[in-house]
């Protein structure tokens, strides 16, 4: 999905977080955001994933003004990972299988195995969640998020 924003703003109790932000992200494409602590980098990317809302300018999520798309249809094609990593007390398997469950997908065995693979943790599937490592956690989010 390609983001366009223009003049984005931001602001929390009268104090500018984010000002006439303009930026580009190309679908299949990998961006970075530094800087500083405190200089608006979350709240950036959770008015991108339509966490917040900003104070002012313009979203176009492939070319469509975001004030106008249906948000839980594009919500459910974004995902946010937080830099700590959520896990629900069960297993590896079940962490990463909860959306799809939710969502009653079927083939989920087979979507949770693939991806686990993927992000190098197959052969973990019962182990709790809880036990893992921070990098663990995080690859277990990332999982949970790529089915």
């Amino acid at each position: 999905m390609r983001i366009k924003v223009e003049k984005l703003g931001k602001s929390f109790d009268g104090k500018v977080i984010l000002d006439n932000i303009n930026l580009e992200i190309q679908e299949k494409r990998v961006s970075c955001f530094i800087g500083p602590n405190g200089a608006g980098k979350t709240t950036l990317l959770k008015i991108l994933n339509l966490l917040e809302k900003p104070s002012g300018g313009n979203i176009y999520y492939d070319n469509k003004d975001y004030a106008e798309i249906d948000r839980l249809s594009l919500q459910r094609r974004m995902v946010l990972l937080a830099q700590e990593a959520v896990m629900f007390n069960t297993s590896v398997f079940n962490n990463v299988a909860y959306g799809l469950k939710a969502r009653k997908r079927k083939g989920a065995k087979k979507k949770v195995k693939r991806v686990l693979e993927m992000v190098r943790l197959s052969g973990m599937e019962t182990r709790s969640a809880l036990s893992l490592s921070g990098g663990e956690s995080q690859r277990v989010a990332l999982a949970r998020a790529l089915v």
